[in-house]
Order: C-alpha cells, then structure tokens, then sequence
C-alpha cells in the first residue's frame, strides 16, 4: 500500500499550530451552554483529521452531569466547517432527533483568534467490538 504522501491528490498536513483550544473553555462556548450549566472538566476526545474535539463535562443547577461533544477549526475554512456541521446537524435533528445528537451552537472563540466550533449534546456510543463466542 503507498504511503500517504503519494497519494495522487497529495498529502495535507492537519493544521495543528497555536494555542491548545481545550487548555480552557472559551467564554463563547461557556455562553452557548444551557443555562444552568457549569463547567467542570474538559478533555480531548476521539480524532479528526482537520479539527480537534473534546468532551465537555458540565454540572447542572439541580447537580446532574451533562455532556457536550466540542468540536474546533481554525481559521474561515474552520469557519465554514462549523457552521456547515451546525446546520447539516439542525436539518437531521427536525427530521430524525432519535438519529443525531442535538446540535447546540456554533461560533468563534472569544479569547483564540481564527478558532471556531460547533457544540452539540455528546451522545455516548457503546462499544463497536462483538462478544466471542465458540465456534464448537
């Protein structure tokens, strides 16, 4: 198998430069969370190709945790991902909210310029892997 940078359309490096995105949780992404909602851990979660994603762990006023899957971009290109992800994500959830996580917001960082996100409830998936079982 080639590698990847012989690729016939050639390999593009993810943009992985500046400040880390999930040090702190932006001021902006704070004010798109339900209200009532504290912040009480960020850590990065699962990969992606040209965006970074975290897990957002939240309290709640009544002290119930809530999660939210927090995903970054920079730059108008990072931009146009956010805000394209956001409104694919609002036409599923009217059509099939059991199907797609509920999307929450999209918009830049207060404090990073050139970095935006997308925000949507985290939706836990259970293990892909199948339990063994003889063949005998």
């Amino acid at each position: 198998m080639p590698d990847v940078t012989e690729a016939s359309d050639g390999y593009v490096p993810p943009p992985r430069t500046g400040p880390n995105p999930f040090q702190v949780v932006d001021p902006n992404v704070i004010t798109a969370l339900p209200e009532g909602c504290k912040v009480d851990a960020i850590t990065p979660h699962g990969s992606s190709f040209w965006t970074q994603t975290a897990h957002l762990k939240t309290v709640s006023e009544d002290g119930g945790l809530v999660s939210f899957f927090l995903k970054v971009a920079l730059d108008e290109q990072g931009r146009r991902m956010m805000h394209g992800e956001f409104e694919s994500m609002m036409a599923l959830y009217k059509v099939v909210p059991d199907f797609v996580p509920k999307p929450l917001a999209w918009g830049s960082y207060k404090d990073i310029e050139g970095m935006h996100f997308f925000l949507c409830d985290f939706q836990y998936v259970p293990s892909l892997e199948t339990p063994s079982c003889p063949l005998t």
